[in-house]
């Protein structure tokens, strides 16, 4: 079995937009092509979960974002830093009818463990909100809060028992904390 670290998208590895419609959009985070290098380099498998309800809403299609998760990892691979895959959510929420694969429910984490062949207890989800830290606790894993994050503002009174494991200040101290566990 691998050990993974899932990663939230927007305001974890890139500059959270309100709409993020076009890679030419894309801004990457400081510290975070250098925070994924490290932990390729301790055997880490780095999957991004992502909620995309503008796909729902139709401000994007599917293969618009599909395509926007692209670019991202080819210009982290073109800075040495593998990120083996991305999986969108395109729902917003919406009761009753709600998803199996919006964070912080487990549908893209399950789908991950299972074509990866990840140990979800020897994994991390590390995210700027407390939905992305709900979603590790669900999951089994531990998690990592960096602090500050636009995406996360309105969580607190969704998820008023999330807890993060830990908290940093951006990616790259992040994989520094992460990497504490592992010697």
């Amino acid at each position: 079995m691998k050990k993974a670290v899932f990663l939230d998208r927007d305001g974890t590895l890139i500059e959270y937009v309100l709409e993020l419609t076009s890679p030419e959009q894309l801004k990457i985070l400081p510290g975070a092509i250098e925070g994924v290098k490290k932990l390729n380099d301790a055997g880490f498998l780095c999957v991004i979960l992502t909620n995309q309800p503008i796909i729902e809403k139709g401000k994007i299609t599917r293969e618009q974002g599909d395509e926007i998760n692209r670019v991202l990892m080819e210009k982290f691979a073109a800075e040495g830093a593998t990120i083996n895959a991305a999986f969108i959510c395109p729902h917003r929420f919406r009761e009753p009818q709600h998803c199996t694969c919006r964070k912080p429910d487990q549908g893209m984490v399950q789908e991950a463990a299972v074509k990866f062949g990840i140990d979800l207890s020897q994994s991390w989800m590390v995210g700027d909100s407390l939905r992305d830290v709900e979603t590790g606790k669900r999951g089994g894993m531990k998690t990592i809060l960096i602090e500050g994050g636009e995406g996360g503002k309105e969580d607190e009174k969704f998820f008023p028992n999330a807890k993060p494991d830990y908290a940093v200040s951006d990616m790259q101290a992040a994989a520094a904390k992460i990497l504490e566990f592992t010697k």
